[in-house]
């Protein structure tokens, strides 16, 4: 089974470099790897030359759909498996993902495996650690569009799970069979800020079906992050609006996080009826629900939930409201 891996990059010369050299110690030497470098402005594409990359550059910053598009268009092999600039792969991930595409039915387009968050630095990092945001998403999110249905997908929330089919996943870890993505047209490079891979998921499952996607935990790399409280914000407002845009350009129902926009509401009405006491009531409830809900290692964790959901909902209105998609950034 003929595999090529392909990182996209944006100023990435402090990352990149340990990436490809762990790459190249645990797999095959004459791996064909491709490093498309989306308009940096850094040594990045020096580097990867350095360690043998195929390297595709771009001239100006295009964003995430256009670069994994890219790489699609570049590869010449059966499958194709990205991992994020940031991401070590481990020991025995080149040698178990090959022995999965070997023995794969026919029906899986996909194989993902699982990203962990390693070596957390500070209080962010750790508690990304503890509630990761690469955790596969279940199948009845890209088969079940009902605004129930949905809230019910949020209350649940995400989950590790076992291996398994899967209905969406981070594209940090995850492989295709090539000729299946092209079938289907390939990335939407519409998708600049993210949520190419949400979109990919959802053409992969509603063209060949409920196990088009399977997930492996057993193929792990490890994500290095280097991510303080303005970062994490940043991170969340992004997906926000890529979430937005994602509903612009598809329709359905769009991302709007139930728990910040009814305290939001709630504060309002507090202080039009000037019922002030009943502010703290208003974070009072978000701090009941996660705990019941998410399972909190730690209290204090419910706030930092609490503004990510928050940012991701500025990020919706954001766009919504017009803003103009810019500072593209790979994290």
């Amino acid at each position: 089974m003929n595999i090529t891996i392909a990182i996209c990059c944006f100023n990435s010369e402090k990352v990149i470099g340990k990436t490809l050299q762990d790459l190249r110690k645990y797999s095959d030497p004459a791996l064909p790897v491709i490093v498309v470098d989306d308009g940096s402005s850094d040594a990045t594409s020096i580097i990867a030359e350095g360690y043998g990359a195929i390297v595709i550059r771009h001239s100006s910053n295009l964003g995430y759909g256009q670069a994994r598009q890219t790489a699609l268009e570049n590869c010449a092999t059966d499958i194709l498996a990205f991992i994020d600039d940031s991401c070590l792969v481990t020991e025995d991930w080149f040698q178990t993902l090959r022995t999965r595409w070997e023995n794969a039915d026919s029906k899986i387009q996909s194989i993902v495996g699982k990203m962990e968050l390693s070596n957390p630095k500070n209080r962010i990092e750790s508690f990304q650690a503890r509630h990761s945001p690469f955790l596969p998403l279940p199948l009845s999110s890209v088969t079940q569009d009902s605004f129930f249905e949905r809230v019910a997908s949020y209350l649940r929330g995400k989950e590790d799970v076992e291996a398994g089919y899967i209905g969406g996943f981070s594209n940090g870890n995850a492989s295709f069979r090539v000729e299946s993505l092209k079938q289907i047209g390939g990335y939407d490079a519409r998708f600049k800020l993210g949520a190419e891979d949400e979109n990919l998921a959802l053409r992969l499952v509603r063209t060949f079906g409920s196990e088009a996607i399977f997930y492996d935990p057993e193929i792990r790399v490890k994500h290095e992050s280097n991510m303080e409280f303005g970062s994490f914000v940043r991170r969340n407002y992004r997906y926000g609006k890529s979430s937005a845009f994602r509903f612009k350009l598809t329709g359905g129902i769009p991302t709007l996080m139930p728990v910040p926009t009814i305290a939001i509401l709630m504060i309002l009405a507090c202080v039009v009826a000037q019922l002030w006491p009943l502010i703290l009531l208003c974070f009072l409830l978000p701090t009941l629900y996660f705990k019941r809900t998410i399972k909190l290692i730690y209290w204090s964790d419910w706030y930092l939930i609490f503004c990510g959901e928050l940012a991701h909902l500025f990020g919706v209105i954001a766009l919504l409201s017009g803003t103009t998609i810019k500072g593209i950034k790979y994290e």
